[in-house]
């Protein structure tokens, strides 16, 4: 991914290295593809996205430090070093289906019935994806195209590409063009299969990649090694013993090849989670423990989505990945997130992210707990409405509801969220809430992306607050409407077999007096939200 960095405040150094060749690199092992290539030091392994929609890439390597990116006249810019793999798919190619992709034919529930997917756009070879413009991140030139040197000794075979990606940037006061420069080796791995090794590097001034940078490529690339390849199962049987289905096997299996060529990465698993971790140096036990000590809250508080959410015949069977990152920056460089999210959930990997808090940056084990506990819900939601988009009112509502909650000895207290009470207490006084008549009509786009949308979030967790704890810690007697006891239940049931949030913010909606509804939870707001417990 091509990313800008921006920073303010700190030091860059641009990237022009002075010592040996020999001290820059060290030698890294690429299982996954068996290869073997010396990679320079101010490269770090990342994690592959689960799910990553880049059909042929298999592993990367970006800048791990603020000095390490390369500095131009127009801001800050990531480099790095990808694998590619590619599987020939021709008839007579004699290669094997490409592990872990759908095929072509795969079938696809849709509302009108099962049908075929749609074919994706194959390619077979490194030069069919690298010609086709599809692939391309701007206007692509070729400077090298396709090189061919022979095998000798030990060294493989192999052709050889240069070539420029041109995007158009803006740089807040004219537009301006962003060169990156590609070197690439393209050797032929086994019958019908081919590996690329691609370095990214961008043209920071004049029309010509530095010298220096130039030979950071060449180097690495010029280095590379097939390894021989076993299969033996190096799994250790404890860390596996509760991936037990072949779902669960097949699910472990994909997310331990994720993390197999990473330096200071592991796994375990539980009954319902993969955990992956990471450590800094010298660090792994603490993680590990931090890493256990979570994954015990996440079992603990699944019980809880069960207890308000119990299972039913057409809830998704997965057994979904809890990523803990050992430091906010990997964190944040794994996920891409803005500055200041502390966990998040995608709904197409079915993968939960986290970080490992150590150094309270972010408010401390704590805050990361509750957001876990947060996103957790939006993970089992998934499952449980079988990748329904919910409202948000109620998606995120409900995730603050259970980011409440806190192991106590065996039992789990409900401790109110007091900072999005502070929030809406703030929108009372300012009279500046959103009429609960429109804010359940919402969808996602109106919802996020606004100046105002930790207001949005504050106001519908204290709603669902309200109609989980408001009748027994309101003392609204006879004043409790019990059409307020059937809203949720009747969004739920209608979503499930509906699938459309119209429709199910009618049924939940549709015979409550608002004006009555809006009172009471005012009144919530201001004199009982605070007592804890259920």
């Amino acid at each position: 991914m091509i990313r800008s960095v921006s920073i303010v405040g700190i030091a860059i150094v641009t990237l022009i290295g002075s010592a040996s060749a020999q001290g820059d690199y060290q030698t890294q092992e690429i299982n996954s593809i068996g290869v073997r290539m010396k990679v320079h030091k101010k490269l770090k392994q990342v994690p592959m996205k689960l799910g990553v929609k880049t059909l042929y890439l298999r592993a990367g390597f970006e800048p791990d430090n603020v000095g390490d990116y390369i500095t131009g006249r127009h801001g800050v810019y990531s480099w790095g070093l990808r694998f590619y793999e590619f599987t020939d798919r021709r008839e007579g190619s004699g290669a094997a289906e490409v592990t872990g992709q759908a095929d072509a034919g795969e079938k696809k529930e849709t509302k009108a019935g099962r049908r075929k997917a749609k074919k994706p756009e194959w390619h077979n070879n490194f030069r069919d994806w690298v010609t086709d413009t599809a692939s391309a991140g701007g206007e692509r030139k070729f400077i090298k195209k396709d090189v061919k040197t022979k095998a000798k000794g030990k060294k493989p075979g192999y052709s050889w590409w240069e070539y420029s990606d041109t995007s158009k940037r803006h740089d807040g006061v004219k537009p301006f063009d962003l060169v990156f420069y590609m070197t690439t080796i393209v050797l032929d791995s086994g019958p019908g299969k081919q590996i690329a090794a691609e370095v990214r590097i961008p043209i920071v001034s004049g029309r010509k990649l530095k010298s220096q940078h130039k030979k950071w490529a060449v180097t690495m690339l010029r280095s590379i090694e097939l390894m021989e390849t076993s299969d033996e199962d190096l799994a250790d049987a404890r860390k596996d013993e509760w991936a037990k289905t072949p779902m669960q096997k097949a699910a472990l299996a994909k997310a331990r090849a994720n993390i197999q060529d990473l330096e200071s990465w592991d796994y375990f698993t539980t009954e319902h989670y993969i955990i992956l971790y990471s450590w800094r140096p010298n660090k792994k036990r603490d993680s590990y423990r931090f890493a256990l000590k979570l994954s015990k809250g996440m079992e603990g508080i699944r019980e809880k989505y069960l207890e308000y959410f119990p299972p039913h015949e057409q809830i998704a069977d997965i057994y979904p990945v809890l990523r803990i990152c050992a430091k906010y920056d990997d964190f944040s460089r794994y996920g891409n997130s803005s500055p200041g999210v502390v966990g998040w959930f995608s709904p197409s990997t079915k993968e939960l992210v986290v970080f490992d808090d150590a150094f309270n940056q972010m408010g401390g084990e704590e805050v990361v707990t509750a957001i876990a506990f947060h996103e957790g819900w939006h993970q089992y939601a998934d499952s449980y409405f079988n990748s329904v988009e919910l409202h948000r009112w109620f998606g995120e509502g409900v995730g603050d509801f259970f980011g409440g909650f806190e192991p106590s000895g065996r039992n789990w207290r409900y401790t109110p969220v007091k900072w999005r009470i502070d929030n809406v207490t703030k929108q009372r006084r300012e009279e500046s809430h959103v009429p609960f008549k429109d804010i359940v009509t919402w969808n996602k786009d109106k919802f996020y992306g606004n100046a105002r949308t930790v207001d949005f979030y504050s106001q519908s967790y204290t709603f669902i607050d309200f109609l989980v704890r408001g009748k027994k810690k309101g003392g609204y007697g006879s004043k409790w409407d019990p059409e307020w006891d059937m809203i949720m239940e009747r969004y739920i049931q209608t979503m499930l077999k509906t699938k459309d949030q119209k429709k199910a913010v009618e049924a939940a909606f549709g015979n409550v007096d608002w004006d009555a509804l809006e009172a009471a939870w005012q009144v919530w707001v201001d004199k009982h939200i605070k007592k804890k417990g259920i």
